[in-house]
């Protein structure tokens, strides 16, 4: 009975405590008409939707180096063969492609929109030469010998079918308009009725080949150079909400895009994130659907085109892709999209 008075007199005191209390701010959730407002919006910005256009199929040249035969080559126990390729030039050619919309409403009335997208593309590749490496042990020994290599220069073509994936964020929110309150005094934004959304940052995308679970060194930083203009550069993250450069995990004010001039020439400097002695990776760029070009040890240059909003890509690929036929080595690739500006012709 004690017991019972107890819980009593607590449940009682605590109605007392939040009696005339205000509930809590309720969290938004959006409506139907918000969603359709939405999809309205990205409808009339396709060029914010384009994720695609930097699958070329047109082959690029690549300069690789010389085959080279280590010990790290001998990938099997017992007897082994092995089989690497001189890859001259390459192309990507979109195969098929499917993409999650994701709407996020947040407390404050925004709404961030994630677009993710997996790509199923076919890499092809003309070899100049292969050579194949035989292996075997010794007697009594437990370390593999490079015995003989045969060489072919009989030139080919290959292709193999990766899967790629990533993404790019979009972010809105309702138009406000300045207030006085009443009780403070203080300036504050309400919002506008009835309620009207707008866009107001996207996101540069990142994507990943095979997918984001493989650990190795990605892209860094991306600088950025027009003629005699100061450098542009592009981080790869920031940790300070009010960075006020370009960072690739940081909405972006679609105002405040890097702009350049039409037929401009762009040069680009690639930052990796590991020492690298100018075999292990190959870095190509391509601006709205154009030709892609190899960056010479992560450095060249562009000639910029189209109009408005465009789609400068940067890809990172490793090379043991290209080098290796027997053991398949995968592909491992990551791309960066950054939204720019072109303005009028030169």
């Amino acid at each position: 009975m004690k017991k019972y008075l107890l819980s009593l007199l607590i449940v009682a005191g605590m109605l007392i405590i939040t009696c005339g209390e205000e509930p809590p701010e309720k969290f938004y959730e959006g409506t139907p008409e918000d969603s359709v407002a939405i999809y309205a919006l990205l409808d009339s910005f396709p060029e914010l939707l384009e994720t695609i256009d930097g699958f070329i199929a047109i082959f690029a040249a690549v300069d690789q180096a010389a085959i080279v035969w280590t010990v790290n080559d001998s990938f099997f126990k017992g007897d082994s063969t092995t089989v690497k390729q001189r890859v001259d030039s390459c192309a990507l050619a979109l195969s098929d492609s499917s993409r999650f919309t994701d709407l996020w409403f947040a407390r404050d009335t925004t709404c961030t929109v994630y677009l993710r997208d997996t790509f199923t593309v076919i890499d092809s590749v003309h070899y100049s030469e292969t050579h194949t490496g035989y292996y075997f042990y010794p007697s009594g020994d437990t370390t593999t010998i490079l015995d003989t290599v045969m060489i072919n220069q009989t030139p080919g073509y290959r292709a193999k079918t990766i899967t790629g994936e990533g993404e790019r964020l979009i972010f809105f929110e309702p138009i406000r308009e300045q207030e006085i309150d009443m009780e403070t005094g203080d300036t504050i934004w309400v919002i506008q009725e009835p309620m009207q959304w707008v866009l107001k940052r996207i996101s540069y995308g990142r994507y990943y080949y095979p997918d984001r679970g493989v650990e190795l060194p990605g892209i860094v930083n991306v600088v950025l150079q027009a003629g005699d203009e100061d450098p542009d550069t592009i981080f790869s993250s920031s940790d300070v909400d009010t960075f006020p450069g370009h960072a690739m995990n940081r909405l972006r004010s679609i105002d405040s895009l890097l702009t350049y001039a039409a037929g401009e020439t762009l040069e680009i400097d690639v930052s990796i994130g590991a020492p690298d002695d100018g075999d292990s990776v190959s870095v190509f760029a391509s601006c709205n659907g154009d030709t892609r070009v190899e960056l010479g040890d992560g450095s060249g240059e562009i000639v910029l085109s189209g109009s408005g909003i465009v789609n400068l890509y940067i890809e990172m690929l490793y090379n043991e892709a290209y080098y290796y036929v027997t053991p398949d080595r995968g592909y491992i690739a990551r791309v960066w999209l950054i939204p720019i500006n072109i303005g009028g012709a030169q």
